[in-house]
């Protein structure tokens, strides 16, 4: 996968017209760039140089995991505050932009969202996953890849791509993994029935929106946003387990219903 260090860039010089298409559509300016990099913190510059040195290492690795060449282009951009990882399709190819100065990030967070966004790459770019839409995936618009992508698909993407960023870097804190607090992963842990119930009952609605489980309070009184992505990643997982055969990689190459994991 190509790696294109925007980052560096904007940087140095506080220009828009230096950054990716993808970011200058997002509405910041100039004079942007120059606040929040004038603002950032040592610990966010410290953590974008220590990744910019191990950035290539960590595709490696996924790529290695996958034993492919992922399709497509990891853009390293400041995060102004808001962006941590985003893989965004269209025509049978992915850019991924990656907010490598996120505040509270640390190395170890980038790598889990890494292998996290790349696993969005290769799971999209197995045929098998859009061949309901009958065409090949380079004819296949962002429009189309949103309309088309169901409440069970999200889940079946996000819990797979939780579980390989954890397979990759087992080292790494479970909380870092699903982007919460320690608090917010002990909160799932001491509280998995009440998450269970809730999106059994969403997908059993009429109409299945698990993307309202981005919201903070939606299982219960304190319940972390995201609660979706720990719910499915421990059934996708429990799946892989009683399956003759199945590996998380054969996973990703399944539409996402002949994933029985839910």
């Amino acid at each position: 996968m190509r790696i294109n260090d925007t980052y560096s860039n904007l940087q140095n010089s506080f220009s828009i017209q230096d950054a990716h298409p993808v970011f200058r559509s997002w509405g910041y300016n100039d004079a942007d760039l120059r606040r929040w990099f004038t603002r950032s913190t040592p610990q966010m510059k410290e953590t974008a140089g220590l990744y910019l040195r191990e950035v290539e290492a960590i595709v490696a690795k996924v790529e290695k995991f996958f034993d492919a060449n992922l399709i497509g282009e990891l853009v390293l951009i400041p995060s102004m505050g808001e962006i941590d990882g985003f893989a965004r399709y269209d025509r049978g190819n992915h850019t991924v932009m990656l907010g490598i100065d996120f505040p509270d990030a640390n190395l170890d967070y980038l790598r889990a969202l890494t292998a996290h966004e790349l696993s969005h790459v290769y799971r999209d770019h197995s045929p098998s996953v859009w061949g309901f839409l009958k065409k090949p995936l380079k004819e296949i618009s962002r429009e189309e890849y949103l309309e088309a992508s169901t409440g069970r698909e999200h889940l079946v993407s996000e819990g797979l791509a939780t579980l390989t960023s954890q397979h990759i870097y087992p080292e790494v804190n479970p909380h870092d993994h699903h982007y919460y607090a320690p608090e917010e992963m002990d909160w799932c842990l001491a509280n998995h029935s009440k998450i269970d119930q809730a999106l059994i009952a969403c997908l059993e609605s009429q109409e299945p929106d698990p993307w309202r489980f981005y919201r903070n309070g939606v299982v219960a009184h304190g319940s972390p946003s995201r609660t979706h992505y720990y719910w499915a990643a421990q059934k996708i997982a429990e799946w892989i387990k009683k399956t003759p055969g199945m590996t998380l990689i054969q996973a990703h190459t399944l539409a996402a219903e002949d994933v029985r994991a839910f």
